[in-house]
Order: structure tokens, then sequence, then C-alpha cells
């Protein structure tokens, strides 16, 4: 006997890869907005200080995954793709800083 299989679609691997985790900052677009304008601040302000290329800092792509994925502490960036070692060292803190000055607001409703 067969097994059924649930039907519709199924997602492929790379989605299911770049989901957010459940219940995560991502299901109001206004905060992960929010979130991305903060870490344009921060690569900003860093490539000012650095005198580097906003995409040395990091990548758009890396922006964006950060504003999705919210990470709160500088263990859970090392999930991020772009951000190695040397980045965590130099901006890891900082980075955890802007995503948290936004959604801890959210959170206390400021």
């Amino acid at each position: 006997p067969s097994t059924p299989r649930p039907s519709g679609p199924v997602p492929s691997a790379p989605a299911l890869l770049d989901a957010p985790p459940a219940g995560s900052a991502t299901a109001h677009p206004d905060l992960t907005s929010r979130v991305a304008d903060a870490l344009r601040d921060l690569r900003r302000d860093l490539t000012r200080e650095t005198g580097l290329s906003a995409y040395v800092v990091f990548t758009n792509a890396t922006l964006d995954a950060l504003a999705a994925r919210q990470p709160q502490s500088v263990a859970e960036l090392a999930d991020i793709p772009g951000l190695g070692p040397k980045r965590l060292e130099n901006y890891g803190e900082r980075i955890v800083q802007a995503i948290r000055s936004v959604t801890d607001s959210s959170v206390t409703g400021d």
C-alpha cells in the first residue's frame, strides 16, 4: 500500500531554508521595514566611519535577511548569509543594537 501524499504545492528547499522562524516578527511587514531602515542607517554610519563602500560593510541581500529574521544576539547573526567571523567581530554588537532598538520599542509600544 502506498502512503498518501499531501495535496497542494510543496515549497522548494530554498524557500523552506529562507523562511523566517514561526512566530517571528516578519508577520508584521511594518516592523520588518522599520528594522531595514535602522540597518540602512547603521550601514551608512559604518561606511562613514570605516571609509568602506556600503556593499562591503554588508550587502542588500544581507540587510534584507537581517530585517526578515531579526536576530537578537551576535550568536544568531552567524546564521545570516554574508556575515562571517570578521564582520561579526567588527559590527555584530551594533547590528544587534540596531535591530533591538526597533523590536524592543515595538514591544513596549513606543
